[in-house]
């Protein structure tokens, strides 16, 4: 019995390693968009909104601009001066 178990787990793995390096084969997708808490200070006072409202932990969407698959501090800052900037992350981001 123990060498009949010992084949099966020794295919079921040799058959996960195969399916792990076939093209196109996901086991998890990534997510399109994350939402992320900011605070911007700028020379030791919060940030002021578009709004007039202090930009202290906002929610802000944030999406993967670059497609790299992750989310980074770029992304971030881009999608708060979208959010909170008067003229968008055009005017106010570089």
């Amino acid at each position: 019995m123990k060498k009949v178990s010992s084949k099966i787990l020794a295919i079921l793995l040799s058959f996960a390693v195969v399916l792990s390096m076939m093209p196109g084969m996901a086991f998890a997708e990534t997510a399109s968009s994350a939402t992320v808490y900011v605070t911007i200070c700028n020379q030791g006072d919060f940030a002021i909104g578009k709004d007039n409202s202090l930009i202290a932990n906002k929610a802000v969407t944030v999406v993967d601009r670059n497609n790299d698959g992750k989310f980074d501090i770029d992304e971030t800052l881009y999608a708060t001066h979208e959010e909170f900037y008067n003229e968008g992350a055009e005017a106010g981001y570089s």
